[in-house]
């Protein structure tokens, strides 16, 4: 049976790893908590600041789930994500960039797709295993569980992030687990998934 090995979770201006506080801002917009939340965790990785809300909420909790890990080959990691409103904060910027003029900027437009996050995790941590970006309507906790299962089962990955990255105005919430095909730590099950949502 696969186990959650480390979990991270960031809303409402906290974030906890592993069920303790980490962090915690009086910060209410989601871009300037991430920028805080960056600069607690001292990744050294500036191009942090060019990406989009989304890209940085996943970009952090990769950071702090992948910290401290036992090295894998590369390819036996994957990314499998979810979302309910996919990159619709940074569509909106990028049609705010068009204007009357016509100019389009490019380093948003790089952002208009929600599987973006799992390129920049990817890049990070040279990962070169299967990634996969879901939009729901809500939390899939069954379907990812189900998915990452299966994945484990028919490839020969050992190890995937999986959660939930929702980022939209000035909010953010994020549920991100460190799954692992076999080892110590917690059951992955819809029960323990939900049990760890905060």
């Amino acid at each position: 049976m696969s186990v959650i090995r480390k979990y991270c979770c960031i809303h409402a201006g906290k974030c906890f790893l592993d069920g303790a506080l980490l962090f915690q801002s009086e910060q209410e917009k989601a871009k300037e908590f991430l920028a805080e939340l960056y600069r607690e965790i001292k990744p050294g990785y500036p191009k942090f600041f060019k990406m989009d809300v989304l890209a940085k909420a996943g970009f952090l909790a990769a950071e702090l789930l992948m910290k401290g890990t036992e090295p894998v080959d590369d390819r036996k990691t994957g990314l499998f994500f979810a979302n309910a409103c996919s990159c619709l904060d940074t569509d909106r910027h990028y049609q705010d960039t068009i204007g009357e003029a016509y100019f389009p900027s490019p380093s948003v437009f790089v952002y208009t797709l929600p599987n973006i996050v799992l390129g920049e995790i990817c890049i990070r941590h040279r990962i070169f295993g299967e990634n996969t970006f879901f939009v729901a309507p809500e939390f899939p906790v069954s379907q990812l569980r189900r998915y990452t299962e299966q994945v484990f089962a028919d490839s020969g990955l050992e190890r995937a992030l999986v959660g939930w990255l929702e980022c939209e105005g000035n909010t953010c919430e994020v549920m991100a687990l460190l799954v692992e095909k076999q080892g110590e730590g917690i059951e992955f099950t819809d029960e323990n998934i939900n049990r760890l949502k905060r």
